[in-house]
């Protein structure tokens, strides 16, 4: 007979989310609805028999004391009483109408309606582990996100995801924006019917060092000096996917107050594009030197601007 945590590759001292966990993987690669190689029936009784076990706190503490006898031990059964069932799987007792052996349905674990030929995916991680797999093609399609920056929305093309070990070239959009969802015809999980579910995978921006989406609108903060703001001034601004544009800054703007450019955000799916607002925050320089403080005196002696408190509707 095999170790039940050996079947399962876990350690004694797994707990019971690491157990399940196990189970979970492992009955998903050998389930017959979609492992159709010789051996994935026997291994897949094997994993529900330790499962059944090692899932409950009183048989797994006797097989963790009497080993491969413990149903013997715990039941006060003699050796003679017990023996292998007429398949080969699991053990069984004659005249009992409890039995644990291999049935024409498969080994009937977990309370039986799992058998290795006679439950499907719907009923075995649909029942257990909250669906996600199943007959239906609804229940076999995958959900996954895919973080993307700002220049890999603009660009488009095709990106590499990975999806449960497996490595997917996904065409993006021509219209990207934060939360978008898309969907992969025929790429989720084999149902028992033949044919995959769907992939559905959710778009998600990348905070930039620059820029931050809203929908399809993009805004950015220039940083000036008080000149700047006072007399106007010129900058160049590079735009997601390479891009370059001039921005204007006109003369007398406060702090606050925002630049829009129309049509320099995000392609929208009718072809349009969203805005780009620009928002103006003013720095004052430190005086570096003797010629610089100078210059701040003669500027507040010829430009008068008494200090005042305002509320905040005031700004």
């Amino acid at each position: 007979m095999k170790d039940y945590y050996e079947v399962l590759g876990v350690t004694r001292s797994a707990d019971k989310e690491a157990v399940k966990k196990a189970y979970k993987k492992l009955a998903k690669k050998y389930h017959p609805d979609v492992n159709k190689t010789p051996e994935a029936e026997k291994r897949f009784k094997e994993v529900q028999e330790a499962y059944e076990v090692l899932s409950q706190d009183e048989s797994r503490q006797s097989y963790d004391r009497y080993g491969e006898r413990w149903r013997e031990r715990t039941q006060g059964r003699d050796e003679e009483a017990w023996g292998r069932g007429p398949q080969g799987g699991g053990y069984w007792q004659e005249g009992s109408g409890n039995s644990r052996g291999t049935s024409a349905s498969g080994y009937d674990g977990m309370g039986g309606g799992f058998g290795a030929s006679g439950g499907s995916f719907e009923d075995l991680f649909g029942d257990l582990f909250g669906g996600g797999w199943g007959d239906s093609r609804g229940q076999a399609d995958m959900e996954a996100e895919l973080a993307l920056t700002l220049d890999d929305a603009v660009r488009g093309g095709k990106v590499q995801i990975s999806v449960d070990g497996k490595s997917l070239s996904v065409k993006l959009p021509d219209s990207i924006k934060d939360g978008q969802r898309i969907r992969l015809k025929g790429m989720g999980h084999p149902s028992r019917d033949g044919q995959a579910g769907d992939l559905y995978v959710t778009l998600r921006i990348k905070p930039d060092p620059v820029f931050s989406a809203d929908g399809y609108d993009l805004s950015a903060e220039l940083v000036v000096a008080p000149w700047h703001a006072a007399l106007g001034t010129e900058t160049k601004l590079r735009l997601p996917g390479g891009s370059s544009l001039k921005v204007k800054v006109p003369e007398g703007m406060d702090g606050g107050q925002k630049l829009r450019l129309a049509g320099k955000g995000l392609r929208k799916p009718d072809g349009a594009y969203g805005d780009l607002y620009v928002r103006l925050k003013v720095t004052v320089p430190r005086a570096g030197s003797d010629r610089i403080r100078e210059l701040y005196k003669q500027l507040a002696a010829e430009q008068p601007h008494e200090p005042r408190f305002t509320g905040p509707s005031s700004n």
